[in-house]
């Protein structure tokens, strides 16, 4: 499903289950209103688990877990558990709102730097053929523009799946999570939204009374993040060995030092559920504004990039073309 349709699934989800619906008559009421084929997939799916007396998180599972994501269950698991399932489905209309609006502004402020990108390949081109024609050796025009054209978006469709390849193995590969958090812009995005699913999933699981070390290796999966899954499974194991959650964080890395100083002090008064709870918001805050930012300084970084390289070419080529006028006027 496209982001947008999550996000509004997840939204009227919220609204009807606040306003103390049954699943059975939310998921109805949703059927009966929904024209995306794809939602109405996901609905009836549910639904089929729900006859069966399944949770809501149990027939994501069984019936609709190509339409599903690990975190998504995983959320609405943890806020089943808690009694707080309506404020997980909020955190996932946030997540998925916050991608289709990303999404929308790429796409919408890449559109300029790719007809500059078009219009740099074809100089090269012109460039070629206007010096065969002065020599008197000119080639056909086309066949070199269409050959470009391909390999251009050869590097673009190489690039998407370079990154797909690599966002989807960053939740199981340590190498490839720390590098995503290592890339400029977009590392930052990722941190913030590996940190606030994890303090999310923290936050219900205690509300929930889990075991501690229980509802860390749960954070660790929904954080989607190599580095906080294994910090979080080192953390349970040594709070399950007799240590505190302080010392297992601090001894575990990959938190953010003011995460882990706060913590530190939560556990000392007692007070964990309410400060997971407010990192939870605080990193979302944080990750929407770092994705804003980086939706609008991406799209200007390859256009300067396409202009900077349209304009040597432009340069190159009118170089070119008057040395061989001059060339040819000189007798040469």
């Amino acid at each position: 499903m496209h982001p947008g349709s999550k996000a509004l699934f997840y939204r009227q989800m919220a609204q009807l289950v606040g306003s103390g619906f049954h699943l059975d008559r939310s998921i109805d009421l949703l059927s009966s209103q929904s024209n995306d084929s794809a939602m109405r997939r996901l609905l009836e799916a549910i639904k089929t688990g729900l006859l069966e007396n399944r949770t809501l998180s149990e027939a994501m599972a069984h019936h609709a877990a190509e339409e599903t994501s690990e975190l998504e269950r995983l959320l609405i698991q943890t806020g089943e558990r808690s009694g707080q399932l309506e404020s997980s489905l909020k955190h996932l209309h946030e997540y998925f709102e916050s991608a289709q609006r990303s999404q929308r502004t790429a796409r919408n402020s890449l559109i300029y730097p790719l007809i500059l990108a078009h219009a740099a390949i074809a100089v090269p081109a012109l460039s070629q053929y206007l010096h065969g024609a002065i020599s008197g050796e000119a080639t056909p025009i086309l066949p070199a523009l269409i050959l470009r054209a391909v390999a251009l978006w050869a590097v673009f469709f190489a690039g998407y799946w370079g990154w797909k390849r690599l966002a989807e193995a960053a939740p199981h590969s340590m190498v490839a999570d720390q590098f995503i958090r290592r890339l400029p812009i977009i590392g930052n995005v990722h941190a913030q939204w590996s940190l606030s699913r994890f303090c999310q999933v923290l936050h219900s699981a205690l509300l929930a009374a889990m075991r501690t070390s229980e509802g860390l290796r749960l954070a660790g999966r929904a954080a989607q993040s190599a580095v906080l899954h294994t910090a979080a499974e080192q953390t349970a194991k040594t709070i399950e060995a007799g240590g505190t959650l302080t010392q297992g964080i601090s001894s575990a890395g990959g938190f953010p030092p003011e995460f882990v100083s706060s913590l530190h002090s939560a556990e000392a008064v007692g007070t964990l559920d309410l400060e997971s709870q407010r990192w939870a918001t605080y990193a979302t805050e944080n990750a929407r504004e770092a994705q804003s930012r980086a939706s609008e300084l991406l799209p200007k970084i390859a256009y300067m990039i396409v202009a900077a390289y349209l304009a040597w070419t432009t340069i190159s080529f009118f170089a070119g073309y008057y040395g061989d006028i001059l060339r040819m006027s000189s007798g040469y």
